[in-house]
């Protein structure tokens, strides 16, 4: 497992919208936190990302 920063679509943070590879300023970047990679939040969200994409982001665990 991995730990991944990554913006929730608010605050309740059901909903992941976007991957960064480190913290981003929250001003610009609002519902920021980390879910590892064995979240099914994430899962959810990787299922999204385009494959051109996928390399870049970590894989599922």
């Amino acid at each position: 497992m991995q730990l991944i920063n990554v913006q929730f679509a608010d605050e309740s943070e059901a909903k992941i919208v976007s991957y960064f590879a480190g913290p981003q300023d929250s001003a610009e970047y609002p519902n920021q936190g980390t879910v590892q990679t064995d979240d099914d939040r994430w899962k959810a969200f990787y299922e999204t990302v385009s494959s051109e994409i996928r390399p870049y982001v970590p894989s599922p665990s």
